[in-house]
């Protein structure tokens, strides 16, 4: 019973009304402002839903009593996202950093105090949906839209957040773990929703969604001047997230097939035929965006991993047959390796010691890269045949045993 006063206090003093006219700048700033302040990555909400006995209390208080705080998180991630699409990419990359400054600060503008409040209600949310009870609580009503906001709706909504950012947490530098770009933030959520398997089905295995992570690919493969958000990183992310649809049942399939597997519709235009086919540009070289860029290796990297997972399946690899992405693989692996072994051996005490160690690095990973991307197709018979076919197949096999050897993944 204590907790439940706890529980409800606070939810109570959360969701104190507040008059919409009102910006964080002015004078009057509302409790769940102080909150955000301590605490932007909504630790507190994580802790209460962690425990089975207060998320019951939680769920129950949300959904009977207090769904204006939902509303309210709901409300600021639109918001955001409205701002977004009128802001410059500086501005929005300066309010992350500001987010993430450990030094001391002594005051906040009302634009950096509405930036900590969409971080903690994206953190909100994101906890939120992980449970089946949290996801009844949508569609939600916001005030001066006319249609609600569906749980597919805000899920899109997030996705799109990915492009108004040029980096995630994971390509920061070490200094830089504390990242709160909208991307890094939204590729956390997403992870997280889909390492829940009945989360990942219900939130993310729906067409309008992949439909949302698809849309920079197709405008990418159209041209550059199509994509004007779209960021390495954001493609990464991207990349990820579709990997983890695709290790589900329900996402391969919807990859693979669309929704109705029965429908007349072209095929070509599946998730899984775009993700083929942009790959497969990017292996030949046949598309011009990122080229030079050092990232490049890593968006390639990326979206190889998506295609093991679709192709080291006998339905995704009866799909991709036809776009030859084993001979694509193996191409860019028999160049990267003549590359390779081209690179002069640094002398000790030369000023160039570190910077052909960096480059022999960098290359050394993208040929394993590659090798992996190769060995994955020894998941099914026909995908082994097409393995032999090019000729690499001795070196993913003594890639493979390295890789045991030194007791890593394989």
């Amino acid at each position: 019973r204590y907790m439940e006063e706890i529980v409800e206090s606070t939810l109570s003093l959360l969701s104190v009304k507040r008059d919409q006219s009102h910006l964080a700048s002015q004078k009057i700033l509302h409790p769940i402002y102080f909150l955000v302040l301590v605490d932007a990555r909504a630790v507190w909400f994580k802790k209460w839903m962690h425990g089975y006995c207060s998320r019951t209390v939680v769920l129950r208080l949300l959904e009977k009593k207090y769904k204006s705080l939902v509303t309210a998180a709901v409300q600021q991630c639109v918001q955001y996202f409205e701002l977004c699409e009128t802001m410059k990419t500086d501005e929005i990359v300066g309010q992350s950093k500001h987010c993430g400054n450990k030094q001391k600060t002594f005051y906040y503008s009302g634009q950096e105090l509405q930036y900590i409040y969409f971080i903690h209600s994206l953190c909100l949310l994101g906890r939120l949906l992980i449970y089946t009870h949290g996801r009844k609580l949508f569609p939600i009503k916001l005030r001066n839209r006319k249609d609600s906001v569906s749980l597919t709706d805000l899920l899109v909504l997030f996705i799109q957040l990915i492009y108004y950012s040029p980096s995630c947490p994971k390509m920061s530098s070490a200094a830089h773990l504390e990242n709160y770009s909208p991307a890094g933030m939204v590729t956390e959520v997403l992870q997280i929703l889909c390492d829940q398997k009945e989360c990942a089905i219900e939130c993310l295995s729906n067409k309008p969604v992949v439909e949302a992570l698809l849309q920079p690919i197709h405008n990418l493969m159209k041209g550059t001047k199509a994509a004007p958000h779209c960021s390495e990183a954001a493609l990464i992310c991207i990349a990820d997230i579709l990997a983890r649809i695709a290790s589900i049942e329900e996402g391969l399939t919807l990859l693979l097939y669309g929704e109705n597997m029965n429908s007349s519709e072209e095929k070509s235009s599946t998730g899984a035929h775009k993700i083929a086919q942009f790959l497969k540009k990017l292996l030949d070289e046949d598309i011009s965006i990122f080229s030079g860029s050092e990232m490049l290796p890593m968006v390639k990297g990326a979206f190889i991993s998506t295609c093991c997972q679709i192709y080291g399946t006998c339905e995704g690899l009866q799909v991709l047959i036809p776009y030859g992405l084993h001979e694509s693989l193996a191409n860019a692996w028999k160049k990267t390796n003549l590359v390779s072994e081209r690179i002069p051996t640094p002398v000790e005490g030369s000023d160039s010691v570190s910077s052909v160690s960096q480059e022999s690095q960098n290359i050394m990973a993208w040929e394993e890269n590659l090798l992996d991307g190769l060995l994955n197709f020894a998941a099914t018979p026909k995908g082994l045949l097409l393995l032999q076919r090019t000729g690499a197949i001795s070196e993913c096999v003594t890639f493979m045993f390295n890789r045991y050897a030194k007791k890593l993944q394989v």
